[in-house]
C-alpha cells in the first residue's frame, strides 16, 4: 500500500520482486502485470531497502531497517534464515 522502495528480477525474468516502505514484498508475473504471492505473511524490517534472487530463483533475500537479512523459500513460502 505504500510506494515502492526496490525491485529485483529473477533469472528467467518471468518473475519479479518488489519491496515498499510498508515492509511487504511482492512476487509478480511479468508477462500477467499480477501479483501473484506475498512475502511475507507478517512485515519484517519496514521499509524494505534491498531485494535479491537466488540465481535459480528459489530464494529472495531482503534487507530493511531492522538491520537483519530475512531469506525467502519461494516456492514454499517460508522463511529459512535470518542474520546480521
Amino acid at each position: 500500500k505504500l510506494s515502492v522502495t526496490c525491485v529485483a528480477l529473477a533469472g528467467d525474468e518471468r518473475i519479479a520482486y518488489s519491496g515498499s516502505k510498508d515492509g511487504v514484498v511482492l512476487q509478480w508475473d511479468v508477462e500477467q502485470g499480477s501479483k501473484t504471492k506475498i512475502f511475507p505473511e507478517g512485515k519484517f524490517g519496514p521499509p524494505i531497502h534491498a531485494l535479491a534472487v537466488s540465481t535459480d530463483g528459489r530464494f529472495v533475500a531482503m534487507g530493511g531497517k531492522d538491520t537483519y537479512v530475512h531469506v525467502f523459500d519461494t516456492k514454499e513460502g517460508v522463511l529459512t534464515q535470518s542474520f546480521k
